[in-house]
């Protein structure tokens, strides 16, 4: 090594440097680090002819996405793609719109995001105008926003329609792991319920969970969702 490179404050300096871009090579995306995609549709349910959004998490960093749903249509009971495409952030997220074509037929779709190999899979429901229930609505949701595995929550619901309605809810977790709890209001429109967190409802990649709330009287019904965060 020449003398001049041997100099202690000059080696330190070099290897500090050298640490750096050590560091920063090493430094992975979260789809690198293990992390698994995960997707959100909001809201879960729809009607024809209104968009929603689609988010991801932990997708490759700054690669091109496309984010794309499958609807079944009346009439001829063919499909019909809406693929709308992106670029995640350089922490391997995004947000995109889709919008529902208007003769799409009431029921579950897919919507799945593909980037870079890495793929996610996710449901909208589409709903049907003719099975809204008139007149109907939730005037007031109570349930816990902040949640921990073993917790017991309270979830009560005052529709806006004082008479007796059928309730439906679905609580999905971010493991996938789902419950579901049906019932029906009082005289007055009021229902509650207490159900316990399982255990195989935490997951390491997504804390976000929601629950699904449906109302109905004869054919006709009302819906909307919640979420909450599992810590």
């Amino acid at each position: 090594m020449p003398r001049s490179l041997r100099s202690p404050k000059l080696l330190r300096s070099m290897f500090f440097v050298l640490t750096l871009c050590s560091a920063l090579t090493a430094r992975e995306t979260p789809a690198a680090a293990g992390m698994a995609p995960a997707l959100r549709v909001s809201p879960g349910a729809v009607l024809p002819n209104r968009t929603f959004s689609v988010s991801g998490t932990h997708f490759p960093a700054g690669s091109p996405v496309s984010a794309t749903a499958s609807f079944i249509l009346n009439n001829l009971g063919g499909t019909r793609r809406a693929t709308v495409s992106a670029t995640t952030s350089p922490a391997g997220s995004f947000t995109v719109s889709i919008r529902v074509p208007s003769d799409a037929a009431p029921g579950t779709d897919n919507v799945t995001a593909t980037s870079a190999g890495a793929t996610k899979t996710q449901h909208v429901h589409i709903l049907s105008p003719a099975d809204y229930l008139p007149g109907a609505g939730f005037q007031r949701i109570t349930m816990g926003n902040r949640l921990r595995v073993g917790d017991r929550d309270r979830v009560t619901i005052q529709a806006t329609l004082h008479l007796p309605l059928a309730v439906w809810i679905r609580v999905v977790f971010p493991t996938g792991k789902q419950l579901m709890y049906r019932g029906r209001t009082n005289a007055r429109g009021f229902w509650s319920i207490r159900f316990t967190i399982p255990r195989s409802a935490a997951s390491p990649f997504s804390h976000k969970a929601y629950i699904v709330f449906r109302l109905w009287h004869g054919s006709r019904l009302a819906e909307t969702y919640r979420f909450f965060t599992l810590q």
